[in-house]
């Protein structure tokens, strides 16, 4: 009986933050920022958090100065909350993450106010989670160690549910170095990058096909040469 009123008490408070929750969700939307530049946005959200009588500390601060970890309270229960904010380059927050801080700090004051003294609440700003994910440094730092539980709330498209899956991500950048030459120059050809790279491209693709685990290979070039008439000496 206790839980289910503490749900009911927890829903009743979200829906008396929706203009906050909304308020956040749509600054953020308007005010993109790449991963480790989201100075507005963690500064927008650790102010909402101060205004609600949170504490804000920075565990991570040598190497993400954008995270933040804000607690309230003072119970036995560890509760942690984690919000993302960063978007994507030229698309914004095509993926959400301005959906996830608005719902993990509407979230997290909810909680806090319908656990009372039962809980201490954590919200965790996790910035660059579209880059090198800021989540794995905080683990392996140890800053979740003492939680009892940990959630966080991703954008769907068209129902609401449990768990799910997720895939890691492990960025890698590949240069090809070769030699420039003119392309109309009849004795020196020189070496071209950019034929090493689409080579290797075709094959990562054909590799790719024999591979049983689930997975996805995203792949672009950034470099490719500087003019159609010149062989490319590099290629990325």
């Amino acid at each position: 009986m206790e839980y289910k009123q503490l749900k009911e008490d927890a829903c009743r408070y979200v829906d008396e933050l929706k203009s906050l929750i909304d308020d956040i969700a749509d600054k953020l939307h308007a005010r993109p920022e790449l991963g480790q530049e989201e100075f507005f946005a963690s500064s927008l959200l650790k102010d909402v958090l101060t205004d609600h009588g949170f504490v804000i500390d920075n565990p991570v601060a040598d190497a993400f100065p954008t995270a933040f970890h804000g607690t309230f309270g003072s119970g036995p229960f560890q509760m942690g909350f984690l919000a993302e904010y960063d978007a994507l380059p030229k698309i914004g927050h095509g993926c959400g993450h301005n959906l996830i801080a608005a719902m993990s700090i509407g979230a997290a004051l909810a909680f806090a106010k319908a656990a009372g003294d039962k809980a201490t609440v954590h919200v965790y700003g996790c910035p660059a989670e579209e880059t090198v994910g800021s989540k794995v440094y905080m683990s392996e730092r140890g800053v979740f160690d003492d939680l009892h539980a940990a959630v966080i709330v991703h954008p769907g498209v068209d129902k609401t549910y449990i768990g799910g899956t997720s895939y890691a991500t492990h960025p890698l950048q590949f240069t090809f170095l070769g030699k420039s030459a003119h392309v109309a120059d009849t004795e020196y050809h020189g070496i071209n990058a950019l034929d090493a790279l689409v080579d290797f491209y075709d094959r990562l693709k054909a590799y790719e096909k024999t591979l049983t685990e689930r997975h996805i290979i995203g792949a672009i070039i950034t470099e490719g040469g500087t003019a159609p008439n010149i062989v490319p000496d590099r290629a990325v």
